[in-house]
């Protein structure tokens, strides 16, 4: 028995290519060289289908306007183009390449403004940048599809295309990429329904000091069409200590879920871990490192799961797991060559830590306190000024109350409310009236929470 195998479903990112010292092309010569496929031998747009690594696809090249200004020596009277480069294969699976050309000095056509690129920081004076968007593609397959994709261009233009343009790339980034798993609809509730894993991380981690992060959801069309957590890096650190890198844990069916039976794999819901540069401070991630955060995606991912009590062994006699999951074109049931680290759920840790703060708040909160937090108990928020009114304290006594009550209530803008939807349903059954005395909000909270 063995863990399930994640597959890949998106990955976008960018890749450099120049020559080595020795070979025989300059670094601008591939771009060069498929310009003439373009443009002489295609007349701007070429489609036709071929077999590409055992597979039927159709591979259409046409081009766009770049942004950027020829160099003095080039034979060009206008602006540089970009190469586009499409790929479609079976199903759902397709790669868009843009190729475009990089080398010292570069301006912009319009404004003559010099342009900042990250190729500028390579150990080469001219290249090319190819920026891929793939789909159902395993990310090692991509820098494979480029130049295969090319010689069948050039098969059918009747000519040749050097097979040393596009070796392995000498670098790139990585913008995003997801994970996904597909399981059976009635799995998926454990992890989208009220109280399940998804709503149990966004309201105990939005009480954690430096986190960032959303719970959102789309029921419109159908229940647990979309639901998805998003998580900054320390949010993720929360989960699981090793990590330290912000991704998207998400739930979600096609965009027509009703268009499909039980027995159509789409009529059952993807379950994927996205890591995206916008989690992550708009950094994006070095080529070289896309193996460890793979990895990382697929330890997310099958925690989650794990979390949630629904199994994730496959093969022989997995208990359970072997009715868990559905195949579909591009995703197998089949197992993990090695198993990713499995860790305890955190959510009863962080629901202890929270307990413990909340304790800790309401055993030291003066009377003042007391009347501020019942206030904001009736009505979950109010504005500094209202709460200060209809309380009948001064606004600086209701500041000095949010420094005292720090994790328990904020201000946002000057409106005062509880730091999190926990917090404030807790409360709420705590403090049931204002005549409480703090003291007996407190035991009560420790009934409650079962805290000697």
């Amino acid at each position: 028995m063995a863990q399930i195998k994640p597959s890949t479903h998106e990955a976008k990112g960018h890749l450099y290519y120049y020559p080595e010292p020795s070979d025989r092309f300059k670094g601008l010569d591939p771009y060069w060289t498929i310009g003439h496929l373009a443009l002489q031998e295609f007349d701007g747009h070429h489609e036709f289908q071929t077999e590409l690594e055992g597979e039927r696809v159709t591979i259409e090249l046409t081009y766009s306007k770049s942004g950027f200004a020829p160099r003095p020596e080039d034979d060009v009277e206008t602006r540089l183009y970009e190469w586009e480069l499409h790929i479609d294969g079976y199903g759902e699976r397709k790669c868009h390449f843009n190729i475009s050309p990089r080398y010292e000095n570069m301006r912009h056509y319009e404004t003559g403004d010099a342009i900042s690129l990250p190729f500028d920081h390579l150990d080469a004076d001219e290249g090319v940048t190819v920026q891929f968007q793939g789909s159902n593609y395993e990310i090692d397959d991509i820098p494979r599809l480029l130049p295969a994709a090319l010689q069948e261009l050039a098969r059918e233009a009747g000519t040749t295309f050097n097979d040393r343009y596009f070796g392995p790339p000498k670098g790139g980034r990585i913008e995003e990429i997801e994970r996904y798993v597909r399981i059976l609809r009635d799995w998926n509730k454990k992890l989208v329904q009220k109280g399940a894993t998804f709503d149990r991380l966004a309201m105990l981690l939005s009480t954690e000091k430096g986190t960032k992060g959303a719970y959102k959801w789309d029921n419109e069309r159908e229940l647990y069409h979309m639901h998805q957590v998003r998580l900054c890096p320390i949010s993720v650190g929360k989960l699981i200590p090793s990590h330290n890198r912000g991704r998207q844990i998400k739930s979600y069916l096609p965009e027509h879920p009703g268009n499909f039976e039980p027995s159509d794999p789409l009529y059952h819901p993807k379950i994927g871990v996205l890591f995206r540069k916008s989690l992550n401070r708009q950094n994006s991630l070095p080529w070289d490192e896309r193996h460890d955060l793979l990895e990382s995606l697929d330890e997310t991912l099958l925690n989650a799961l794990h979390w949630s009590d629904i199994p994730i062994k496959v093969g022989g006699e997995a208990e359970g797991s072997n009715s868990v999951f559905v195949a579909d074109d591009h995703f197998s049931v089949e197992g993990r060559e090695n198993s990713v680290p499995l860790h305890d759920d955190p959510t009863p840790r962080l629901e202890a830590e929270q307990d413990h703060l909340l304790m800790t708040v309401l055993r030291d909160m003066t009377t003042s306190d007391t009347d501020i937090v019942q206030e904001l108990a009736t009505d979950g928020g109010k504005d500094a000024e209202e709460l200060s009114e209809s309380s009948g304290y001064s606004l600086s006594t209701i500041y000095r109350a949010l420094q005292r009550l720090d994790g328990l209530i904020e201000s946002r803008d000057g409106h005062v409310r509880f730091v999190s939807q926990k917090i404030a349903e807790e409360i709420r059954g705590v403090v049931e009236s204002a005549e409480q005395a703090v003291e007996s909000a407190a035991d009560r909270a420790a009934r409650l929470f079962d805290i000697d």
